[in-house]
C-alpha cells in the first residue's frame, strides 16, 4: 500500500506543479473578486503540493522499512523443525516444589503483620 501511495503522490506532484506553472498563464480572470479567489485557489494548490511531497517521502521511507523487516529477518541460529526429536522433560527446581500441608517456617519469609490501630469514635 505504501508503494501505491508513493506512486499516487508522485502523480499528484506532477499534476499540481503543472497546474501551478501553467494555470496562472491561462487564467481568464478579470476583476478584483476573481483575483482574490484565484490567489486563494493557488494557495490551496500550493499547500496540497507540499502535502503530496511529504506523502512521497513518508511512503518511500515506510515501504523501505517494511521491506527490510520482511526480507532481512532470517534466524541467526539454524532451527531444526524435525518433530521426531524428543527432548527430555525439564526437572523442577527445589524452590518451586509446593510446601507440604503443615506449613513449615522457611516457606514464608515475610515478617508477621502488626496489629491494626485501635479506632475510637470522635466526640
Amino acid at each position: 500500500m505504501n508503494i501505491f501511495s508513493a506512486i499516487a503522490a508522485g502523480i499528484a506532484i506532477f499534476v499540481l506543479s503543472v497546474f501551478l506553472a501553467l494555470g496562472s498563464i491561462h487564467s481568464n480572470c478579470t476583476g478584483s473578486y476573481c483575483n482574490d479567489y484565484w490567489s486563494l485557489f493557488l494557495g490551496v494548490i500550493g499547500v496540497l503540493l507540499v502535502f503530496a511531497i511529504l506523502e512521497v517521502f513518508i511512503s518511500i521511507s515506510l515501504s523501505a522499512f517494511a521491506c527490510k523487516a520482511t526480507s532481512c529477518c532470517k534466524p541467526k541460529i539454524p532451527v531444526d523443525n524435525n518433530p521426531l526429536i524428543q527432548h527430555p522433560p525439564a526437572e523442577i527446581p527445589q524452590q518451586y516444589i509446593q510446601c507440604p500441608q503443615e506449613v513449615p517456617e522457611p516457606c514464608f519469609q515475610h515478617p508477621p503483620a502488626e496489629a491494626p490501630p485501635a479506632y475510637t469514635e470522635g466526640e
